[in-house]
């Protein structure tokens, strides 16, 4: 640090002139881009919860039908917005699994909405012995 009064050259933790005797004041060098991005840390967190609750919407409650479904879709795509704001922070690789997780689900739901949607034009075509058994025991 440099001394205001005589400009000399003292050492950083310096609280007076080594020459004058003049006390130093301590200037605090602030990163702004490390300042903005502490505050977005938050966003990570979100977004790796937000991936897993896709994920478990779309598998594990799968029971739920359209309702989970359309909450897996939204949760996704919540957790891919909040990583992309997560992104250049401290905590990265949260946003990184929440990004991995929220493809996950989102994929999933789509797999079982397709499935759901096309699944009786797919066994009607490509496998009539099991939809006609379906059938039968529909009868009863």
């Amino acid at each position: 640090m440099r001394c205001k009064i005589c400009g000399t050259e003292n050492f950083d933790d310096a609280k007076y002139c080594e020459k004058c005797g003049t006390a130093i004041e301590q200037t605090k060098v602030v990163d702004l881009y490390q300042e903005g991005n502490r505050n977005k840390t938050g966003f990570a967190t979100a977004s790796m919860v937000l991936g897993i609750v896709s994920i478990v919407f779309s598998t594990v409650l799968c029971c739920t039908g359209v309702i989970g479904y359309v909450i897996s879709l939204i949760t996704g795509i919540l957790a891919i917005i909040f990583t992309i704001i997560a992104w250049n922070t401290s905590k990265r690789g949260q946003a990184v699994a929440g990004l991995i997780c929220a493809i996950f689900g989102i994929l999933f739901a789509i797999m079982w909405i397709f499935f759901a949607y096309f699944a009786e034009d797919i066994l009607k075509t490509y496998f009539p012995e099991i939809w006609e058994q379906i059938q039968e025991q529909q009868e009863w």
